[in-house]
């Protein structure tokens, strides 16, 4: 578990500020000497080798330590990691294709020493805040290094929830359906169903590649088989394989796994799904694009933003790559947004005037309609507070907050915004408070993170 690996800070109250101050300055120092060895390593190989690597170790990591969250988490993380760094290099890489075991070992090695300093910095960054009476009281200061702790290194994500996220971001995002049409002539409802085919590829791909390798290799040994019942056997097998896939016609299903499996065509978004090249040009990086991660303060850490507003896809030449794919259910609400608002002002401001509008109403109609003949009143003041709405019939009362409309989000980054980020929790937990106080159940909906209420009712 991530939480295990970090300090029970309630307890650590007692620890002198010079002694943190003392520990922030020793793990900068690590964090920096692990960043300056990835990077030597990274530099050895083609890049795109070493994400496909990374992408296979996390499926067989998926695999054979099924209650290791911790393994789970460093190599999810470290193949988003190798994405940035890609993208914040000038594009003069390596060809070697063929890693040797021990660089790959010792690179697993340091970035998994790295994910465990970053929690110890983040121990240590927490603490320090403390010191300065950021935090009204324990569970804040609490809440607060959970936030920095998925900040860096995001949660794994529940692949049984794919179909349940996607209908919900359909449904969330129905209101912009037109600006995004202005940027995407593809329209939502293609996005987000190419967004589910990369997601689920991302989980079950190399599955599907070794069960069609496999059934690939029983067919082709039983022609060879019929080939030396007929007479026609050769004593060479891979003339006789050879002689099979031509007399079949196997050439391009032979072709579709060998590229999948040697090549690169397992993560080659325009092989998965039917995005045209403009699409993945307006969702991609390219090498050398982002000019801030390795560069600045804290070069390369994982407390840093990855500063290409959240493009999905990696641009190599004319190809584009997604090769953390999983998450993507988990971003689509802000890579749509980053991109429709930064095609133009004008967008940008028609956007954030329908997300005003809607982003109470939207759960407030869904829960009309779930809760039938209910009767509903909105923004009810309650006290200093106003609820969003409050339905009602005969026997029942239902209260409904919705976060976001409570109250302004930070920037997303707690160490850039950190007392944005401590306010901004600090009203989660009071509205929370709130809602359990009232005399009437309460559903508290937080619209700032995914959420999949429209198919069920936290």
């Amino acid at each position: 578990m991530k939480n295990s690996r970090n300090w029970d800070l309630p307890t650590m109250s007692g620890v002198s500020p010079d002694k943190i101050q003392r520990n922030l300055r020793e793990l900068s120092h690590f964090l920096d000497n692990d960043v300056t060895n990835i990077q030597k390593l990274f530099s050895l190989y083609n890049p795109l080798e070493l994400l496909k690597m990374a992408c296979w170790e996390q499926r067989r990591i998926d695999h054979v330590r099924l209650d290791d969250e911790w393994s789970h988490l460093v190599a999810g993380r470290l193949v988003s990691y190798l994405q940035q760094l890609v993208c914040s290099s000038d594009g003069t890489f390596s060809q070697n294709r063929e890693i040797k075991g021990k660089d790959w070992k010792r690179l697993g090695q340091l970035f998994e020493d790295f994910c465990a300093k970053t929690l110890r910095y983040i121990d240590n960054h927490v603490l320090s805040l403390n010191m300065g009476n950021f935090f009204s009281d324990e569970s804040l200061m609490v809440a607060f290094q959970q936030f920095a702790d998925d900040f860096c290194i995001p949660p794994c994500v529940d692949a049984s929830l794919y179909k349940k996220k996607s209908a919900a971001l359909s449904y969330r995002l129905q209101p912009f359906n037109e600006l995004i049409s202005l940027v995407f002539p593809c329209g939502l409802d293609s996005l987000i169903k190419a967004f589910v085919a990369l997601g689920e590829n991302a989980f079950d791909g190399i599955d599907k590649l070794k069960e069609d390798s496999t059934v690939f290799k029983q067919a082709s040994m039983l022609q060879i088989e019929l080939l030396k019942s007929n007479g026609e056997g050769e004593q060479d097998v891979k003339a006789m394989m050879d002689k099979v896939i031509k007399q079949q016609g196997w050439e391009p299903w032979i072709a579709d796994i060998v590229g999948r499996r040697d090549g690169f065509d397992l993560f080659d978004v325009q092989k998965v799904t039917s995005l045209s090249f403009e699409v993945c040009a307006l969702l991609s990086n390219r090498p050398g694009e982002d000019e801030t991660f390795l560069s600045g303060d804290s070069i390369g850490w994982l407390t840093k933003d990855f500063g290409l507003g959240g493009k999905p896809f990696l641009q190599i030449g004319s190809k584009f790559y997604c090769f953390d794919a999983e998450y993507l259910l988990d971003k689509t609400y802000r890579i749509i947004r980053s991109s429709v608002c930064n095609f133009s002002s004008e967008l940008s401001a028609r956007w954030s005037s329908i997300e005003k509008e809607k982003e109470s109403l939207l759960p407030v109609s869904f829960f009309s309609t779930l809760l039938g003949t209910m009767n509903f009143t909105c923004n009810v003041k309650m006290g200093n507070r106003v609820i969003d709405a409050v339905f009602e019939d005969d026997k029942r009362k239902l209260n409904l907050l919705v976060l976001s409309e409570q109250f302004p989000t930070s920037s997303g980054n707690p160490f850039l915004s950190s007392q944005e980020t401590i306010l901004e929790l600090e009203h989660e937990s009071e509205l929370s408070l709130f809602g359990k106080e009232l005399a009437d159940p309460c559903i508290i909906l937080d619209m700032k993170h995914d959420c999949i209420y429209p198919l069920g009712v936290p």
